[in-house]
């Protein structure tokens, strides 16, 4: 219709809502008063101490599940202030607050490069025990567009090129006994979580971050030019697990916990048969025994049902019955997520995993079991995994159906 026409002073249409966004979709609507309002998505999420973490992909939108981490100790004082004396710059200086953090804060600091030519970056000395460590740090392209992180120095470390244009590790080195691990994850707004897990000797070690052009960090610089970085963190363990911040001392987040008793638990679960299906992520496959699961007597060693992942990669559900194992079923799991179904009845165990031929056992015998737990058993809590989907079936579905469940 032609917008142009004249005018009666009766007719016309209701307005309300109106938003100009500089971006390619639209968002949920901001509302403003007298002033312009800044709707920085997405937005690294926080949650208060024993609320569930739901998590999404940042880039996807797509939900990964219920978060449940180990508890780990981020060993740097001043996670995302890198002005301040305790890290050491070395032919380099920090503009803070310079650029939108992954949080949605002006807390970005620039790491700039003096005009020497010679490597630039920035270290924290950190005492650390034998183990290995992991080394994280939030990066954005500057006028450089990579960067170079350093877990350590002497015998043992390890070290890695990002590019944070492309969003690929590059090169990555070995110092010492033990491989160096590199991971890159893509936390939107051209951010990305660049991560370097090496072994370490006790002592005191340096950590560092350098400004890198491709896969080289030693270079003429201008003065100038940089990258953007944010949220740094060391911790004890073979992978990072979500970020800790700090400001003036070192912070420890407790395990997740998630457990049900008494008539929460005995309500819903059935002693002499029935079947659990999981749609869970292990994005660290391989590096712990990770449980996603329990039933159990009291959280202890002689009844139980537990599924966990194994270090060869593969989904497990083992049955215990007064201290003896009965059955202990599953198959080569995925870290991209992992579809499994088990259903349990006395002389009658069978397992699938993402639609796999049946695994069975028929010689079992089933416990009395009075407590479930996710992510744990007997209290420790190990790895990172994402549960997207629990459910349970009060009866021991046929094994069709349990292959016809976990296929996607």
């Amino acid at each position: 219709r032609n917008p142009s026409r004249t005018g009666d002073a009766t007719n016309g249409v209701y307005l309300w809502g109106a938003q100009v966004e500089q971006r390619d979709s639209v968002t949920a609507y901001t509302p403003t008063t007298s002033q312009p309002i800044t709707n920085y998505i997405p937005v690294l999420q926080t949650a208060a101490s024993g609320a569930a973490r739901f998590d999404h992909d940042p880039v996807t939108g797509e939900s990964k599940g219920l978060l449940i981490e180990e508890q780990r100790t981020n060993l740097f004082s001043y996670s995302d202030d890198f002005a301040n004396a305790a890290w050491i710059k070395t032919r380099a200086s920090i503009d803070s607050n310079v650029v939108v953090a992954p949080d949605g804060t002006l807390t970005g600091d620039k790491l700039v490069e003096n005009t020497d030519n010679n490597s630039h970056y920035i270290y924290d000395s950190i005492t650390v025990t034998a183990a290995r460590q992991t080394l994280s740090v939030f990066a954005k392209a500057g006028e450089r567009n990579s960067i170079r992180v350093y877990c350590g120095t002497g015998a043992n470390s390890g070290a890695a090129y990002f590019n944070l244009v492309t969003g690929t590790v590059g090169t990555v080195d070995s110092y010492g006994s033990g491989a160096t691990t590199a991971s890159m994850t893509d936390v939107g707004n051209d951010w990305y979580k660049c991560s370097v897990s090496a072994p370490q000797s006790s002592g005191t070690s340096n950590f560092l971050f350098y400004p890198a052009d491709g896969n080289t960090s030693s270079y003429t610089g201008d003065g100038y030019s940089g990258i953007y970085i944010w949220g740094a963190q060391l911790e004890a363990g073979a992978f990072p697990t979500s970020y800790i911040p700090t400001s003036g001392s070192q912070v420890t987040r407790s395990a997740d916990a998630a457990s049900m008793t008494g008539t929460n638990f005995s309500d819903w679960w059935r002693q002499d048969e029935g079947t659990v299906y999981t749609d869970t992520t292990n994005p660290y496959i391989g590096e712990n025994y990770d449980r996603t699961w329990s039933a159990s007597l009291d959280g202890g060693s002689t009844n139980f049902i537990q599924q966990y992942y194994n270090l060869s990669d593969s989904l497990q559900t083992e049955f215990r019955t007064a201290g003896t194992t009965q059955a202990n079923v599953g198959t080569t799991a995925s870290a991209d997520g992992t579809k499994g179904a088990v259903a349990y009845k006395v002389n009658d165990i069978a397992a699938s995993i993402n639609g796999s031929d049946i695994n069975a056992d028929d010689v079992a015998v089933i416990g009395y079991m009075n407590k479930f737990n996710l992510c744990q058993r007997d209290g420790s809590t190990t790895g990172v995994l994402y549960h997207k989907k629990f459910a349970y079936y009060p009866a021991r579905l046929t094994n069709a159906e349990l292959q016809a469940l976990t296929e996607d």
